[in-house]
């Protein structure tokens, strides 16, 4: 039996570093290194000190499990869509902060301990986003760049060139309804 334990467990590590939610960067642990977004809603009710506090202590568990913050967003304090009811308190706005991560897919489970335990916390959900290509599959963009190929003939470097007639805001109208039009309109000015 634990013969075919292990085969399931080769083969579940193998569908993993095929799937596309997973990046090739392996922690120290040896295991896959996923990309999460984690957004949390705090009570609007608390301070920064504690706000910071909260994250310090996220952050600590990605860091101290080999992972890698890659960006923290705070998009302040928000109106809820609908009241939130939580021990006894209404909520109708929130601190909102996400914190994007790489890390083994293990560190979830810590986290949400961490986020059902804190009293602070309203709301909270952890995404596995997928994983992008290297920076290195990525074409340049910048002139400058030598691995560019360099333009043939100056006028195919040249921008384009407007266009000789302006471009009509109506281009279903004709020149002569136009002017007809244009003609009936003065007269109406005129009172003929």
């Amino acid at each position: 039996r634990s013969g075919n334990a292990s085969e399931q467990e080769s083969r579940a590590r193998e569908s993993r570093a095929r799937h596309p939610l997973h990046t090739s960067v392996s922690a120290s642990t040896g295991s896959t290194m996923v990309l999460y977004e984690l957004m949390v809603m705090v009570k609007s009710a608390t301070p920064r000190a504690q706000l910071a506090d909260i994250l310090r202590r996220a952050g600590t568990r990605v860091l101290d499990s080999g992972g890698v913050i890659t960006d923290i967003t705070s998009f302040g304090t928000r109106p809820l869509a609908y009241e939130f009811k939580s021990l006894g308190e209404r909520h109708f706005e929130a601190h909102m902060v996400q914190i994007s991560f790489n890390s083994a897919s293990t560190l979830i489970e810590d986290m949400k301990h961490d986020m059902r335990t804190d009293e602070r916390v309203l709301r909270w959900i952890a995404v596995k986003k997928k994983a992008l290509r290297p920076l290195k599959d990525y074409k340049a963009r910048d002139p400058r760049n030598l691995n560019l190929p360099a333009a043939t003939t100056a006028n195919e470097s040249a921008a384009p060139k407007p266009p000789t007639q302006p471009v009509s805001k109506y281009p279903l109208f004709s020149e002569e309804r136009k002017e007809r039009r244009n003609a009936r309109r003065k007269a109406a000015a005129r009172g003929d």
